[in-house]
């Protein structure tokens, strides 16, 4: 889970870098993932930094903004294509988006 009270050990383990490992073979979903990936990662780079820094506001958004609208996308793709899964990865996403919106008020009540 994300929180405000992050350690180094878990940042460095939070790096965010996409490979062709977790490619799903559908173009737009993988390019939005590698999206994600960057965004993620912009988040995360402050942390890392020996100022330790927290991510802006604005990044943090931005992240949170393009995620919903993937997964908008995403779930919209699986409910057509009859995706076995559907439900329980709309759930994934929910509680994804649940813990940035979390990490994202809690950073900036600081």
């Amino acid at each position: 889970m994300l929180n405000a009270d992050i350690t180094m050990e878990s940042l460095y383990m939070a790096h965010f870098e996409w490979t062709t490992d977790v490619a799903v073979g559908h173009t737009q979903i993988d390019d939005e993932h590698k999206q994600l990936f960057v965004l993620a990662e912009a988040v995360v780079a402050p942390l890392l930094s020996n100022a330790g820094h927290q991510p802006t506001e604005a990044r943090l958004q931005a992240l949170i903004d393009f995620a919903r609208k993937h997964f908008a996308f995403e779930e919209e793709l699986m409910r057509t294509s009859d995706y076995p899964d559907a439900k329980s990865h709309a759930s994934f996403h929910n509680s994804l988006l649940k813990e940035l919106e979390t990490y994202c008020a809690r950073v900036h009540m600081r």
